[in-house]
């Protein structure tokens, strides 16, 4: 199977292909523009997608425009390339504008590995075959911490691969100071629509750790650039980033713990 991912986020980039690695051959573009170019780019090549995973919000040209001009162009070729909508939009009805809006599945960030699978199954039927074995998901003997930070839950997003975890959220450190770095940018510019595409970027990176406090701070930013109110975005990231700083140690000190007692299952 051939795949082509549109995500304009580092993190969520390096969760797709972690995921799909076993399943698909993956190619990767940041925006709707390049999206459309792949699109094109491998229909003239005679070696189209089977299907696209799109991130709805992205700067420039987003995934609704993109899809609707790959459909314009598949009315006159008469095809039909899948299209899974990605989006940390919840809402009520969010699902529905995306099938609406020509696309064919929607998946909700955090994304999970069943999840995800299970819709590419339904959307592609046939199309996806094992080159791997998948790791059978064991649960770690690790307690909650006082953030309230459930690794093992956290873990069933990605498939029960504590290293993979790792991984992601050692990502997640190097690239924090950029995303924080955006979010301050849109303040001091008083860039209401800056705020709202940097905020909801880092609500998506950070969602896979299930830190619920610091989701709704980042969506009160993302919310306050959607509706021009910067007046207190200012105050709202300093209460984020105190939260971060309390959970990087935090996570640090938990897998620590779960790789030891990982070892200790292995050993058994």
């Amino acid at each position: 199977m051939k795949t082509s991912i549109v995500e304009d986020d580092f993190i969520a980039r390096s969760i797709l292909k972690g995921i799909l690695f076993p399943y698909s051959d993956c190619d990767f573009v940041v925006d709707g523009e390049e999206a459309i170019q792949a699109f094109r780019h491998a229909c003239d090549k005679s070696k189209p997608y089977d299907l696209i995973c799109m991130d709805i919000m992205m700067p420039g040209i987003d995934g609704f425009e993109a899809t609707a001009r790959i459909r314009r162009h598949e009315e006159r070729s008469g095809t039909h390339l899948p299209i899974i909508a990605l989006t940390a939009h919840a809402l009520k009805g969010y699902k529905e504008k995306c099938l609406q809006g020509g696309m064919d599945g929607y998946i909700s960030k955090p994304i999970k590995v069943p999840e995800l699978i299970e819709a590419i199954r339904q959307t592609v039927p046939g199309k996806i075959g094992l080159k791997a074995e998948t790791k059978p998901i064991d649960t770690i003997d690790i307690s909650p911490s006082r953030m309230e930070i459930d690794l093992n839950s956290i873990l069933k997003s990605f498939g029960g691969d504590l290293d993979w975890f790792k991984e992601i959220f050692e990502l997640f450190i190097e690239k924090y100071s950029d995303y924080i770095k955006a979010i301050q940018t849109a303040i001091s510019e008083n860039n209401g629509q800056g705020l709202e595409m940097a905020a909801h970027r880092f609500k998506g990176a950070v969602s896979y750790f299930k830190i619920l406090k610091v989701i709704e701070l980042a969506s009160n930013l993302e919310l306050m650039g959607k509706e021009e109110r910067l007046q207190e975005a200012e105050r709202t990231l300093s209460s984020l980033e105190y939260l971060i700083g309390e959970f990087m140690p935090t996570m640090k000190n938990m897998l620590q713990k779960a790789a030891k007692a990982e070892d200790s299952l292995l050993k058994v």
